[in-house]
């Protein structure tokens, strides 16, 4: 009778241990730990709509930044850290740089010191300097390490004489940039062209005796409506990529062009093109990934019936190669 009540307690005693173990075991098992969520279940929803769009995503799941009354516009890749600028839509409080490590945590927010709808922001890594326009067709150079470290930066160049001809969307009278790019150390400024072709002007960036001066080398004619752009090269064929989109109520578009030195006006270029949400801002490549930044999770648009709230990365490659 001992012998078996002995047994029975044994028994019981390598059974609690084993399902005390059991979860400590589960945590040391790299099999059982959850995926990664790459892909926001709120932007899987989009897919209905936006087919080509939703299948060309690798991730997005990075949160756009937003204070209160903030507008996000452009957004560029330094490195690990990816930075998004945002202007006040009540022109009360100075423009911003959110910078973002890839684990979606902010790690800095930059005072521009200034209130200009920054439309677009671009990372030079060749002379590491960040690119952000001003207001009345003023564009600024600031060192890229001070927006890591610092809370207000001051530009290091500014360049006030290059936008003539970039018509401003709301004052046909005044200059403005809309959005920038560099590629292949060419700098290319554009505007947004809400009633005729927006206007594309490209300059080389000289570095000479420790100082940054622009070199004009050509105009471009672009479709209206351009709110980004970018370029992207894939077995020795050069595309041309811009975001176009108007308001809350009509699709974006990506229009992927086969870029021709030759042609001046982008509109002769062959033409392949993606509908995207309403309200995409400025795009940026970076390696094989295209990132999208929209502007419709802002609380100016709380009305607005689709809303997109991540930064969306795109694989590119997959992209051309399914439009061909």
């Amino acid at each position: 009778m001992i012998t078996s009540i002995l047994i029975i307690i044994t028994l019981l005693v390598l059974w609690f241990n084993n399902n005390r173990l059991a979860p400590n075991k589960q945590i040391n098992d790299n099999n059982t730990k959850e995926t990664p969520k790459l892909i926001d279940d709120s932007i899987k929803k989009l897919k209905e709509n936006y087919f080509d769009f939703v299948g060309a995503l690798k991730e997005a799941y990075i949160y756009t930044p937003n204070y209160s009354n903030g507008i996000p516009q452009g957004v560029t890749i330094m490195n690990d850290y990816i930075l998004i600028t945002c202007y006040d839509y009540n022109n009360y409080n100075n423009s911003l740089v959110y910078v973002l490590n890839k684990d979606n945590h902010i790690i800095n927010i930059v005072d521009l010191g200034m209130k200009s709808h920054v439309g677009g922001i671009v990372y030079d890594d060749i002379h590491n300097l960040i690119w952000i326009p001003d207001d009345n067709g003023t564009l600024n150079a600031y060192n890229s390490k001070d927006f890591l470290t610092k809370k207000i930066v001051t530009p290091i160049y500014s360049f006030n004489n290059i936008s003539e001809g970039l018509k401003d969307y709301l004052n046909n009278n005044k200059n403005e940039i809309a959005y920038l790019c560099i590629n292949n150390n060419i700098l290319y400024i554009g505007s947004f062209g809400r009633y005729n072709n927006a206007i594309i002007k490209s300059f080389n960036i000289k570095e000479e005796n420790d100082s940054i001066t622009l070199e004009y080398l050509n105009t471009l004619k672009a479709p209206n409506l351009v709110q980004g752009m970018d370029f992207y090269t894939i077995n020795n064929e050069k595309y041309l990529i811009l975001s176009t989109s108007l308001g809350t109520n009509n699709n974006s578009n990506l229009e992927i062009y086969k870029f021709s030195e030759e042609i001046t006006d982008i509109n002769k270029m062959e033409k392949r093109s993606i509908i995207l949400p309403p309200m995409a801002e400025q795009i940026t490549i970076n390696k094989n990934n295209l990132y999208i930044v929209f502007e419709s999770n802002a609380s100016k648009y709380i009305d607005s019936e689709i809303k997109v709230d991540k930064i969306c990365v795109l694989d590119i490659n997959a992209m051309i190669e399914y439009l061909k």
